[in-house]
């Protein structure tokens, strides 16, 4: 019996291959090595053996791989068959223990396998908003609801299973809200993930709500933001000039002239509106209060929502969502509308849009820089409500005030419950000539602001003579002078 070398091995490799016999080479060094050889020409090494305790049965074999000068040369499988060896003398079989060794990992895979399909099989957050979402699909702000746990939610624990949510990963992502500056967001998120949890446990989808170990965030103070002359300057120079969607311009303006809430303006039907669109009735199942609401429009309003109407084409909104041919007809949602100003109040508050650059100190020290946080310098984003709180504080600060009664009446803040019958239904006749007054004013006055002028340091005088004269014009109708309505 020869040593075997690789040269013998090739040679009796390529012989086997070209008769298509088989054989078989032991080696003289290392006694029960023997490499096989099929006629197809691969070489697999083996150790020829008897297991201890088994005496004169036939030997066994124990592969130790297939011959490769890369994968397993001569050396190292006769360094295994010398492992294998060792092992024997030690009362140990090297094929048993392989095959204990394989039905071990076998039992480790199934077993992993099976704890997978476990946790596959249990409700996962994402699916848990799918299904919550589902069963809420008629509320007002599911919308919202949506969009909230989209953004905040999912992205996180989305892929969690809903039962392994903990509380420190719901704060986690109410503090996440709160430090990209939007306390009163993380109270509302946090809200929708509680409802989502407490909708799980009342359907026995989960045994318990994470939620109810999480301290809620602290509810922001309520917004006290009025834009400066300079703010809704650079506001409306970045809707005339900034690249933004058309409907969104448009919603912003109406909403800055008329001081109506986003989701009344962004729904804004033509059935809603006068012939000579001089007058918005809102139905009172669009309002916040349930109540019925006029507003008269003025002409730079009244302007802005004919160019709307004439691009609408054959929607029934004034400013209808963008849609494909087959999409159904539907309006610009205030969410849109949000994340728009968003996007574009975080830039303004960086940015000057008459330039497109950083804003740069006047020179004044007492001056401060638009859309910042006077006390911090940091960036202070607008929002959509802002624009109403502004019309009624600014109306307010005029040379001649527009009566407290009156900016109530245009914001429509009579709440339906407490309102008398007589203000439900006349409230419109009493005040409406003093609402279109004071909504033309208030134009005036932004246009005012557009011009660089400062419509609130006039001349008190001034500002009653340019009053009188518009309320002594002959006008058909009972006219209501402005200055006689009782604040």
């Amino acid at each position: 019996m020869p040593i075997l070398t690789d040269a013998a091995i090739k040679s009796a490799i390529a012989e086997a291959a070209r008769t298509k016999i088989k054989c078989e080479l032991r080696d003289a060094n290392l006694r029960g090595l023997t490499l096989l050889i099929t006629g197809n020409g691969v070489a697999t090494f083996y150790l020829s053996y008897r297991a201890p305790g088994e005496g004169s049965k036939a030997p066994k074999r124990f592969m130790l791989g297939r011959y490769s000068s890369k994968e397993l040369s001569l050396g190292t499988a006769r360094d295994r068959a010398a492992e294998a060896r060792d092992k024997l003398r030690m009362g140990v079989d090297p094929q048993q223990q392989r095959r204990e060794a394989k039905a071990a990992a076998d039992l480790r895979e199934a077993d992993a396998r099976k704890a997978k399909e476990a946790v596959e099989a249990r409700l996962t957050v994402k699916q848990l908003a799918t299904a919550f979402l589902a069963a809420k699909r008629d509320i007002d702000w599911h919308a919202k609801y949506a969009r909230m746990l989209e953004r905040d939610v999912l992205p996180s624990i989305g892929k969690r299973a809903a039962e392994d949510v903990t509380a420190e990963q719901i704060t986690r992502i109410t503090d996440a809200i709160i430090t990209r500056g939007s306390p009163g967001e993380a109270v509302k998120v946090f809200e929708v993930i509680r409802a989502m949890f407490k909708w799980a446990v009342k359907r026995q989808r989960l045994i318990a709500s994470p939620v109810s170990a999480v301290e809620p965030p602290k509810k922001a103070g309520a917004r006290e933001r009025v834009l400066t002359n300079e703010e809704v300057r650079a506001l409306w120079h970045a809707l005339e000039h900034r690249k933004l969607p058309e409907q969104f311009r448009r919603i912003v303006k109406v909403g800055l002239l008329l001081g109506q809430r986003s989701g009344e303006v962004s729904k804004m039907t033509r059935a809603e509106l006068s012939p000579d669109l001089k007058l918005w009735t809102l139905p009172g199942r669009r309002t916040k209060n349930d109540r019925a609401h006029k507003v008269p429009i003025p002409k730079l309003a009244r302007t802005i929502i004919a160019e709307a109407i004439a691009a609408a084409g054959d929607s029934r909104y004034v400013f209808p969502a963008r849609r494909n041919a087959n999409d159904a007809d539907r309006p610009t949602t205030p969410e849109t509308v949000a994340s728009v100003m968003y996007d574009l109040a975080r830039w303004l508050a960086v940015n000057d849009p008459s330039t497109g650059l950083p804003w740069t100190p006047t020179g004044d020290p007492g001056a401060t820089v638009p859309f910042a946080n006077v006390e911090t310098g940091e960036p202070s984003p607008i929002r959509m409500h802002d624009l109403r709180r502004t019309m009624a504080t600014r109306m307010a600060e005029l040379p001649v005030p527009v009566p407290h009664r009156v900016i109530e009446a245009v914001l429509n803040h009579v709440s339906a419950k407490n309102a008398s019958v007589g203000d439900k239904h006349y409230i419109f006749a009493e005040l409406g000539p003093a609402m279109a007054e004071a909504l033309i004013r208030w134009q005036q006055a932004v246009e005012e602001i557009l011009a660089g002028r400062d419509p609130f340091h006039g001349s008190r005088a001034d500002d009653m003579d340019a009053m009188e004269a518009r309320l002594l014009r002959p006008a058909g109708g009972n006219v209501v002078p402005l200055l006689r309505v009782a604040s």
